[in-house]
């Protein structure tokens, strides 16, 4: 069994600021030193992985001059992982509950507190030590009690802005001791885990979407 206690001050870019927030607040974000916690747990020598994990998190809005808007935002995440390491196969589960709050945003982001929900479960397959697969399905909603958007509210959005839900399936390659090969193909419906900065206007987001992906890897 191991805990952990981390301390950091979160950093808030423009990105970060659009991803929370959408595109129509053009200020800054500013944190304070923020905390998080993990409480670890292994049985046979990591055969079985069970962890609990929360995290703390504040942001204040400062607007930009002319702007009389100055919002507040929180982020409570709290997190259940649980892994089976086989020798041929594994399996990895997550649970996330998100309490959320905005508030001081005016008609652009009415005063609310909302919960984020989502889940992963993954199986992994080792056909032989240098290869394995994975076939991941995931949900993510980002208003469970409404199930409506809960950002770019100056904008107005689609339906599927609130939601992502998908599966991958995935081939890994190991072929030396550094080099790695992978290849992946994902299938979503819901545009909730797409950033926001990368496509600022939710009306041009189509509700399903495919993406394909090959990565290289050297570990040395």
């Amino acid at each position: 069994m191991s805990y952990k206690l981390v301390f950091g001050l979160p950093q808030t870019d423009k990105a970060f600021m659009t991803a929370m927030l959408g595109p129509c607040f053009q200020g800054e974000l500013n944190s304070k030193p923020e905390f998080a916690t993990q409480l670890n747990y292994e049985m046979m020598g990591g055969r079985y992985v069970f962890a609990v994990s929360y995290v703390d998190l504040d942001f204040q809005y400062e607007p930009v001059q002319g702007d009389s808007i100055a919002g507040y935002l929180s982020f409570r995440p709290l997190v259940f992982s649980a892994q089976s390491n086989g020798e041929i196969f594994v399996l990895t589960g997550e649970y996330l509950h998100q309490w959320n709050r905005f508030s001081g945003f005016g008609h652009s982001l009415p005063d609310k507190e909302t919960a984020t929900e989502s889940w992963y479960v993954e199986s992994t397959y080792r056909f032989i030590p240098q290869l394995q697969g994975a076939v991941p399905n995931n949900v993510l909603y980002l208003n469970t009690h409404e199930k409506q958007y809960i950002r770019m509210g100056c904008l107005g959005a689609p339906d599927h802005v609130d939601y992502a839900k998908g599966w991958k399936v995935s081939i890994r390659w190991y072929v030396t001791t550094s080099w790695m090969l992978k290849a992946e193909y994902h299938r979503y419906e819901g545009t909730a885990g797409i950033p926001s900065a990368n496509n600022p206007d939710p009306d041009s987001t189509h509700k399903y979407s495919d993406l394909t992906g090959l990565h290289r890897s050297y570990r040395f």
